[in-house]
């Protein structure tokens, strides 16, 4: 009850603080002008009825007779009589009391027109200064359900467009392009007479690809490059061993990129473009993927020969679709790709390290970590660590 009354009379410090320097003002200026200052009780009678009308006009009968919308002129003709009637006898019982007790100078009170024609004027002054209280308290009211409203239509916004842009990037996701899954299953399924233990390795290592696309979804959205370069890896062996020839690529991974965490099946969809769109058939036109870090950023960039349908539409669309996803993933980032004059397609992606979520307790690797891949053998050119 104690900590109610105090936080009622924090909330209203302004209004008492105001009020006291009024009554002074008042009471000095009247006192001084007709030289004659009466009991203290007095001033605080009157002064209580008069405060009393500001706040029954301000916080009753205006918000009462103008804030709904039907009859509100009727009831300010009605309203405002009464309200005058009431204020004039109040304030005429309220002398009369002072009277009676002593405690005012003035020894008989009367209902004259001088007394009525004074309470109109007290009247009309202080509800004057109230009405003016209430259009104001309105306002700001007003204005900060506005602001409020505002407020919550911008937080369902950004909820929306934050599920809108999950739904986006799942979707992005989703579309990156199956084809290799089915060639590779086709190799498979064309390859388990001629050759079961290649076919079982492709087996393999295309179950490894599948598990790990289902497990990006279930890392919050970040991986370890490590964890992409290794199926980069087995793509690039999985096509070498559909093609039965050497792949004229070259994937060149620095040593300290590989405890970086980033968004997952970038790498791999940009290493599929290299693969699906670009012309691999001359082994002297080596194609090159590189992931290193330079002054601070982190670099991922394809170099290859352009094939005829690099210049199409899909090829297009699969870099717009990483596009949007690193720029949900991390805002605004240097995504660039173009064709030289000399045929080449280059692809260049810079992100700075502190745009990035980076494991606070980087994987322990040691030099023996930089080698090359185990079926080097079949045709993979090189793989820097």
């Amino acid at each position: 009850m104690k900590k109610i009354s105090l936080d009622w009379l924090k909330r209203r410090r302004y209004h008492f603080l105001i009020w006291a320097i009024f009554m002074a003002y008042e009471t000095m200026v009247i006192g001084f002008a007709y030289k004659n200052f009466t009991n203290p009780l007095v001033y605080v009678a009157h002064y209580a009825v008069n405060i009393a009308l500001f706040y029954v006009n301000a916080i009753w009968f205006l918000p009462w007779a103008l804030e709904a919308k039907q009859y509100r002129f009727l009831k300010l003709f009605i309203g405002f009589p009464i309200l005058l009637y009431a204020y004039i006898w109040i304030s005429y019982v309220v002398d009369w009391s002072l009277v009676e007790l002593q405690i005012t100078t003035i020894k008989e009170i009367k209902m004259t027109n001088k007394f009525v024609l004074q309470a109109i004027w007290r009247f009309v002054y202080f509800t004057g200064f109230s009405t003016g209280y209430y259009l104001v308290n309105r306002y700001i009211n007003e204005r900060n359900k506005a602001a409020e409203k505002e407020k919550e239509a911008l937080i369902r916004r950004h909820e929306a467009e934050a599920a809108l842009s999950t739904a986006q990037n799942a979707f992005l996701k989703a579309q990156i392009n199956p084809h290799f899954l089915f060639n590779s299953l086709d190799f498979v399924y064309h390859s388990i007479d001629n050759d079961s233990e290649r076919a079982a390795e492709a087996i393999l290592l295309l179950s490894r690809m599948m598990r790990y696309a289902v497990k990006s979804d279930e890392t919050h959205d970040f991986i370890y490059l490590e964890d992409e370069i290794e199926q980069v890896e087995n793509l690039l062996y999985l096509h070498q061993l559909r093609k039965t020839e050497e792949l004229p690529v070259q994937l060149i991974c620095a040593f300290e990129v590989r405890t970086v965490k980033f968004i997952p099946l970038v790498l791999l969809t940009l290493v599929e473009n290299v693969l699906k769109h670009g012309d691999l058939s001359n082994e002297m036109d080596e194609a090159a993927v590189m992931v290193y870090i330079d002054k601070g950023t982190l670099h991922i960039e394809t170099d290859n020969m352009a094939g005829l349908n690099q210049f199409g539409e899909s090829s297009h669309i699969g870099l717009a679709n990483i596009r949007k996803r690193l720029e949900f993933a991390y805002g605004p980032v240097s995504f660039e790709h173009q064709l030289l004059k000399n045929g080449r397609f280059i692809v260049h992606l810079a992100i700075p390290l502190e745009s990035l979520t980076v494991h606070d307790q980087p994987k322990a690797f040691s030099a023996n970590n930089d080698r090359q891949l185990s079926h080097e053998g079949v045709g993979l050119r090189e793989i820097v660590g």
